[in-house]
């Protein structure tokens, strides 16, 4: 799966993406004129300690991995952890982000419906 690895990467997608914020995360998408889906997380320290942040993070990238065709192609997608995501279960977290990925309309219509019952 390709990631977003650099800071420019980022700061472009939180300066020109769109963006829906939600109690345990942020989710941004932005077009980027490429044929693939790229991913980036933020799971920044007021998450909690090394190990509550590195199974948040572990969490997003199975729920991206699983839901991958679900995200339209083309988008670079930021995900930003919130400090209540370190107390929330993966179905939390799956449905917070397949929510806000529909609202910002970056979901497959076909596919997105069906995961959000």
């Amino acid at each position: 799966m390709p990631t977003l690895k650099k800071r420019a990467e980022f700061a472009r997608v939180y300066a020109r993406g769109k963006y829906k914020a939600g109690r345990l995360l942020v989710l941004y998408g932005l077009p980027n004129g490429r044929a693939v889906a790229r991913f980036g997380l933020v799971v920044g320290r007021g998450v909690g300690s090394a190990v509550v942040r590195n199974r948040v993070r572990r969490r997003l990238r199975e729920i991206f991995r699983r839901h991958r065709n679900a995200f339209k192609e083309g988008y670079d997608y930021v995900v930003v952890a919130r400090q209540a995501a370190a107390g929330e279960g993966s179905r939390s977290l799956e449905q917070e982000l397949l929510r806000a990925a529909k609202i910002i309309g970056v979901i497959k219509d076909a596919q997105g419906d069906r995961h959000l019952h």
